[in-house]
């Protein structure tokens, strides 16, 4: 039937660009073979794996191919003449016999793809009806490219499908998504075919093609949507929070030094790590503290976001976001930047997981992640400051890393980790059999490494002292003492330069480098020694209150937070305005705290912290005096927070106190004020005592100042009753101390009492509501009020264009500090419920995460991926629409027999919007269409 004519511009471009689109997707191997495959291979082809299906006892009747297979001869011999001299023809066909070889192991997928070929056959056209003349003019070549365009979009798809590694174990949920796609192209086949059968003219043409054009669109619309929710599902499911994890690397990142990491990623045992060769999938990155660890897994993990040959995921351990179960929080980590990389993972994680309900634990995640990881060909797992947690928390870790990359993949696949850590025994005992880089072995790389840190760093204290002449040759002697003392540390380089800015004559700068301290902790000594003899007693004193609540504080404060606390520790017991201190304040504890995530100020390092405590350096701070401390300036704020609901006191005034500063301690102190108490009264007070101490006194204050407003009423009383006597707080150490101080005890326990209830009944109804919250009424105590009032004043005071008394500096000032964290979570021990969101919309997705969903287990439920609110909402929609199944009898009633018939037409029929204008594809249910 061919031809001799030749394909139009049109018809031309067309069949280029499906060509080039498909090929693009296709390996090598599999580019030589579709050349080289005829149609007879494919029907060869097809008997043999119906010959070896029958040996195996599973026919499919393959017989139902025989008219797709027809159908693609008959369209071959009409658009042959014009793939002259192209590669195009053979891909009509030979996608097929590759689809049938690799489906055919797995029966549900080869059923469904044999589904697939014989709905295409019936959508071809009847090519047996055209007529020879037509076949020549332009515009009926265009439509026959057309349909080229549509049969090859579905190989194209087709074979990302099965050529994705580990597509087997994720089918039955991926395919879903795949047949909606499917759909489409089925749509867009039927009116190309149509469009041949009445030998269309331009303007028919015109108008498909439009339609092609607006329905593809609607589609990856609608996918981008529906991944988009389907991702968010997860991440709620898994309750991770990737934004916190991402900041901490551009943070760490930003201390590299450009050149400074090239001589450890280019060392021969870090290449071999970052190839895809077989060998050691394991490396242990081991060094000193301060030997630059973290910046190194920094500026690694960011080299290979950005090379993209492999992907990359991890895990930034730090003592300050410890939790009792890190390692599964680790693993939620892993499981969420896995989703985050590769979005076809999505379906399979919630039938698997999310729709029955199913908690994201840690051994469901340890037997989820090997399945995950085989649909990643090439894969890194860097995990840094492991030795930051707990001991028990480490080996649980090494155990699901080590099993992670023994674990048996695909051909090819490689899946390698990194893990950076000190050289801990606990650790050791995991890695030291693995492959091992050590910072310190190669002193004189890392000194050609540092060198131009230190150079840089000189430079910029020399511009500090640029009223004074330094000769160049007293600036290369001073690098050069410090090149050979750092010994392999970074940080201290960072401390000791930092030392330097004390130094104001050339004498003085080269006699504190004659003296350099000899490794991290006589650095941090010099330190220390420095603020103990040199600072004026008062700067010594704030110094050391700095760094007590930086070292014990509950999560890392903000600057504004700590400068409201020693505002108040300067300026007698009671917060008003003005008290505030500096934001320069901090400078006094420079370089041993620095900016963290989210703008908190935390420790250079964590080994600080260790130092201060140890015994080497006195201790400088005990846990003992920095509870007594912390304790007495949040219960001295809290004596003075309850204007914010004493009703004398007008709404502006409360505004312009807040917008200046005086409440900024409020979220932090209204949550933890207890805790810290508590320690403090465990930790230092003799017991029954009698004779009140300074933080026993100002608790005493705040129980009076509470009373003053504390008016009984009906919701206190059923707050109360609420509350109720708990038996366990009886044997609590802390208030065993008080029994002589009645009314501090009482006053501890029933805030205590409350706040325990209010958290178990929230974790018990966390199924049955959008977010469980109890109304703050209920609180027998006036501190929930006090929160809610806090929280409502400030939203709107970020709302606010202008405030009265308030200069317009001052308020925007406040909008970016603690504007940023105005909504906070509502969910009492949350760690967000402090430090919160800058906009509510955020602060409710993330509320979501405290909320457990229940889904349909039914599988051909129209309803099984809509999420619902509750197990009772569960009950009911079972006995709604699954009632049969559960042994209800409803066909004699008119809700059964209508629900018998909307399910039966929610499989049938398709229901399409009718608004005018509106093109969206047509919905699976009536449902989904309101």
């Amino acid at each position: 039937m061919a031809t001799n004519a030749s394909p139009s511009p049109q018809a031309r471009i067309h069949f280029e660009d499906a060509f080039n689109r498909f090929e693009q997707t296709v390996n090598f191997d599999d580019k030589r073979e579709f050349q080289l495959t005829t149609l007879k291979d494919v029907r060869e082809a097809a008997r043999q794996i119906e010959r070896d299906l029958g040996d195996r006892g599973c026919l499919r009747n393959m017989r139902r191919l025989q008219p797709f297979f027809d159908g693609l001869d008959r369209y071959s011999k009409i658009i042959e003449v014009l793939c002259n001299g192209t590669p195009y023809l053979p891909y009509i066909w030979a996608p097929v016999k590759l689809m049938l070889k690799l489906a055919s192991d797995f029966m549900s997928s080869f059923d469904k793809l044999i589904e697939a070929y014989v709905r295409i056959a019936e959508n071809l056209p009847r090519f047996d009806r055209l007529s020879v003349a037509f076949q020549n003019t332009s515009d009926f070549q265009q439509v026959l490219a057309m349909v080229y365009s549509d049969i090859l979009e579905f190989h194209r798809r087709a074979y990302k499908f099965f050529r994705r590694r580990g597509w087997s174990c994720f089918f039955d949920s991926t395919w879903a998504q795949f047949d909606r796609r499917f759909s489409g192209i089925l749509q867009d086949l039927a009116v190309h075919s149509d469009l041949v059968d009445k030998e269309a003219n331009a303007f028919h043409i015109f108008q498909a093609a439009e339609m092609r054009s607006r329905a593809d669109k609607e589609i990856s619309e609608s996918e981008r949507h529906r991944s988009s929710s389907q991702i968010q599902a997860v991440n709620v499911w898994l309750g991770t929070n990737l934004a916190l994890l991402h900041d901490e690397l551009d943070r760490l990142a930003n201390h590299c030094y450009p050149g400074s990491t090239d001589w450890i990623i280019k060392s021969s045992k870090m290449k071999t790590w970052l190839q895809n060769r077989a060998g050691q999938p394991i490396c242990w990155l081991v060094g000193k503290p301060g030997a630059g660890k973290s910046v190194i897994c920094s500026k690694l993990i960011q080299d290979l976001q950005n090379n993209q040959q492999c992907s990359t995921i991890f895990y930034l351990c730090s003592h300050f976001n410890t939790s009792p179960n890190e390692a599964a929080q680790i693993l939620r980590s892993l499981v969420s930047q896995l989703v985050q990389q590769s979005p076809d993972l999505v379906p399979y994680i919630l039938d698997e997981c999310v729709s029955r309900g199913v908690p994201a634990s840690g051994s469901q995640l340890r037997n989820m992640i090997p399945k995950l990881l085989m649909g990643f060909s090439s894969l890194r797992i860097v995990v840094d400051g492991l030795d930051e947690i707990e001991e028990s928390q480490q080996q649980q870790v090494l155990s699901d890393l080590i099993d992670f990359a023994t674990k048996p993949l695909d051909p090819g696949s490689s899946c390698k980790i990194l893990i950076a850590s000190r050289d801990v025994a606990a650790i050791s005992r995991f890695l030291s059999q693995k492959t091992v880089l050590s910072l310190g072995g190669d002193l004189q790389a890392f000194q050609t490494a540092i060198q131009p840190y230190v150079h840089h760093e000189l430079n910029r204290l020399k511009k500090s002292l640029s009223d004074i002449e330094v000769e160049q040759t007293t600036m290369d002697i001073i690098e050069h003492r410090l090149v050979e003392k750092s010994d392999g540390m970074f940080l201290w380089v960072r401390l000791v330069i930092a030392t330097l800015d004390a130094s104001y004559t050339i004498p003085e700068l080269l006699k504190a480098t004659e003296t350099l301290p000899d490794g991290i902790e006589r650095a941090y000594g010099r330190i220390l020694e420095y603020i103990s003899s040199r600072l004026h007693p008062k700067q010594r004193e704030i110094t050391v209150q700095i760094l007590e609540m930086v070292c014990f504080a509950r999560r890392p404060l903000k600057p504004y937070e700590i400068q409201s606390a020693i505002g108040l520790g300067q300026h007698g017991t009671t917060f008003h305005i003005g008290t505030t201190a500096s934001e320069t304040i901090l400078d006094l504890c420079r370089p041993l705290i620095e900016s963290g995530p989210r703008d908190a100020v935390v420790f250079a390092h964590f080994t600080v912290k260790e130092f201060m405590l140890h015994t080497t350096s006195g201790p400088f701070i005990t846990a003992l005096n920095a509870h007594k401390s912390i304790s007495f300036t949040l219960v001295s704020y809290l004596c003075s927070s309850f204007a914010l609901i004493d009703p004398q006191v007008q709404n502006e005034e409360k505004v312009v106190h807040i917008a200046k500063g005086a409440h900024s301690l409020h979220l932090y102190a209204n949550e933890f004020w207890v805790e810290h108490v508590l320690e403090y009264i465990e930790a230092g007070i003799e017991s029954d005592q009698r004779i009140l101490n300074p933080v026993l006194e100002r608790v005493l204050d705040l129980c009076d100042a509470h009373d003053c407003l504390a008016l009984p009423t009906d919701d206190t009383e059923k707050g109360e009753e609420l509350a109720g006597h708990d038996s366990q707080l009886e044997s609590h150490p802390a208030l065993q101390k008080l029994g002589a101080n009645l009314d501090i005890r009482g006053f501890l326990e029933k805030t205590m009492d409350y706040r325990g209830k209010r958290h178990e009944l929230q974790l018990q109804a966390s199924g049955d509501e959008a977010l469980p919250i109890l109304d703050p009424e209920l609180d027998p105590s006036m501190f929930s009020k006090l929160r809610f009032e806090y929280i409502r004043l400030v939203q709107h005071i970020i709302s606010m264009s202008h405030v009265v008394s308030i200069s317009d500096t001052q308020l925007a000032k406040f909008q970016q500090t603690e504007g940023k964290s105005a909504f906070v979570c509502r969910f009492q021990g949350c760690l967000r419920s402090t430090d919160g969101y800058p906009t509510a919309s955020e602060c409710e997705e993330h509320e979501l995460s405290h909320v457990r969903r229940f889904y349909c287990n039914e599988p051909s439920c129209p309803f099984k991926r809509i999420p619902l609110s509750s197990n009772t909402a569960l009950q009911q929609h079972n006995q709604t629409y699954h009632a049969e199944k559960y042994g209800i009898d409803t066909s004699t009633t008119f809700r059964g027999k209508q629900v018998k018939n909307y399910l039966k037409s929610a499989k049938i029929e398709s229901f399409q919007c009718t608004y005018p204008g509106c093109s969206a594809q047509p919905f699976q249910t009536q449902y989904l269409l309101k």
